[in-house]
This record gives C-alpha cells, sequence and structure tokens, in this order.
C-alpha cells in the first residue's frame, strides 16, 4: 500500500511541476511576444524614417498610397525595388545609377558630365 500511495504522491508532484514549467512557458512565449513586437515596430519606423531621409521631407499619411504603388509599379515593370533590396551592394547594383566624371583637357579646363549606366 505505501508503494502505491508513493506512486501516486509522485505522479501529482510531477503533474504540478508540469503545470509550473507549462505556466513558465507561457509567461516566456508571452515576452517573447512582446519583444518581437517592439522590433517590428522599430524596423517599421526605421524604414519610415529611410524614406522621408531620402524624400528630404516628412512623408504624410494621405502619401502612403502614392509610395505603395510606386513601389508595386517598380516591382511589376521589373522587380527594380526587390532586386535593388537582394543585392549585395544596392547602389552599384541598381539599374539607374549613372556616374558622374570629371574629364580636364589640356589647356587647363575642365567639365563634370554624367557617364551612364553600362559605359564603364
Amino acid at each position: 500500500m505505501t508503494k502505491a500511495r508513493s506512486l501516486s504522491t509522485r505522479i501529482e508532484e510531477l503533474q504540478k511541476r508540469q503545470a509550473e514549467l507549462h505556466e513558465i512557458e507561457k509567461q516566456l512565449r508571452a515576452r517573447k511576444s512582446i519583444e518581437d513586437r517592439k522590433a517590428d515596430a522599430h524596423r517599421k519606423i526605421e524604414v519610415g524614417a529611410t524614406v522621408e531621409s531620402v524624400l528630404g521631407r516628412p512623408i504624410q499619411h494621405n502619401e502612403l498610397d502614392k509610395l505603395f504603388f510606386y513601389l508595386r509599379d517598380q516591382e511589376n515593370r521589373g522587380q527594380y525595388f526587390s532586386r535593388a533590396m537582394n543585392a549585395d551592394n544596392p547602389s552599384r547594383d541598381t539599374p539607374h545609377e549613372d556616374h558622374f566624371v570629371e574629364a580636364c583637357f589640356g589647356d587647363g579646363e575642365c567639365a563634370v558630365g554624367v557617364l551612364p549606366v553600362g559605359a564603364l
């Protein structure tokens, strides 16, 4: 009889421990969810700041549709946005990058011009 009671006691202790571990897991998952949401919000803020930096002014809420359609159109026309984002060095691999060059002549005069992509 003591053996049976001992097994029952052990089973109860294990069930109690299992419930405690389940509660700890639940708390950890909730904490991870909060951290993930914070990281996602931070990433979105950085993307918005980058867009505003390139635009040179704050983007207005009513301009978000313009941005969306512009990016979508770039994708539809040739996946320019995703190719630029997936390139190892986007500033050099984008198809619209022109290079500014300066040429100096024998008489000391210099001229600045634009060398189109593919001319190098």
